[in-house]
C-alpha cells in the first residue's frame, strides 16, 4: 500500500497547500492520504490556533481526493509534534505500506535539522515541491546530498501557488480579503472564530 502523508501547522490552510496535495497525489497515486496537523510544530512558533479549529479547517482537503482523510494523533499526542514519532505510528498501524512524505523544498532545505533525520531518511520516500523558480539550484544539489545519505526523494515539476499562512494571517489582521488565498469554508471558520485579529504576526516558513 502506498501510503501518502501530508503534515502541517495549517494555521491556516489554504489553496496553496492544496495544489501541493493534488500535484504529490497526481505524482505518487497513493492508495491512502493522511493529513496530519501538528500539535506544536519544532521548527517554528507555536500555532496561536487551537489545534480543534486546525482539524476543522483542514476538513477543506477531504474534497481534493476521495483517498484523503484526516488524522487528529499528534493533535491528541500533544507537545512538540515530531514526524519521526508520527512516521513510527504509522508504521506500527500499516507494518507493509510504503509511505511517501510531502513537504516544499523550503522544507527540503531545512530537512537536516528535523528530528532524527537519518532515520526518517529510511522510512519515508520524500515527495518535493519547489516554492519559488530561485529555489531550483540550491534544491537539486541538496537532494544529491541527501541521497548520498541514502534518500528517496521524488521532485515533482508542478509549480505550486506561491501562498503562505504568515501572510493569510498578516492580511486578515490588516482586515484585508483574504477569499482568493483560502477555500471558503476554512474563511467561515476565520470569520466565525475571529482568527487572526488580534494576534501578533510572526515569521514562520510553512507552506
Amino acid at each position: 500500500m502506498k501510503l501518502l502523508l501530508f503534515g502541517g501547522t495549517f494555521d491556516p490552510p489554504h489553496k496553496g497547500h492544496i495544489s501541493l496535495l493534488k500535484n504529490a497525489i497526481a505524482a505518487v497515486q497513493p492508495d491512502k492520504v493522511l493529513v496530519i496537523p501538528a500539535a506544536d510544530p519544532p521548527h517554528k512558533a507555536a500555532a496561536q490556533t487551537s489545534g480543534q479549529l486546525r482539524f476543522a479547517m483542514c476538513e477543506c482537503f477531504l474534497s481534493v481526493d476521495a483517498r484523503v482523510a484526516l488524522d487528529d494523533m499528534e493533535i491528541k499526542r500533544g507537545g512538540k509534534s515530531y514526524t519521526y514519532d508520527t512516521v513510527c505510528a504509522l508504521r506500527k498501524k500499516w507494518p507493509d505500506a510504503q509511505i511517501f512524505m510531502i513537504m516544499g523544498s523550503d522544507m527540503l532545505l531545512y530537512f537536516k535539522k528535523w528530528y532524527r533525520y537519518e532515520d526518517l531518511l529510511h522510512m519515508v520516500t520524500l515527495v518535493c515541491q519547489n516554492r519559488a523558480p530561485q529555489d531550483v539550484p540550491q534544491v537539486y544539489r541538496f537532494r544529491k546530498q541527501l541521497e548520498e545519505e541514502g534518500a528517496d526523494i521524488l521532485l515533482c515539476e508542478n509549480a505550486i501557488l506561491e501562498i503562505s499562512s504568515t501572510e493569510i494571517r498578516s492580511l486578515y489582521a490588516q482586515g484585508q480579503n483574504i477569499g482568493a488565498l483560502v477555500p471558503a469554508d476554512v474563511e467561515q471558520i476565520i470569520n466565525k472564530n475571529r482568527l487572526y485579529k488580534a494576534q501578533s504576526i510572526k515569521e514562520s516558513t510553512e507552506i
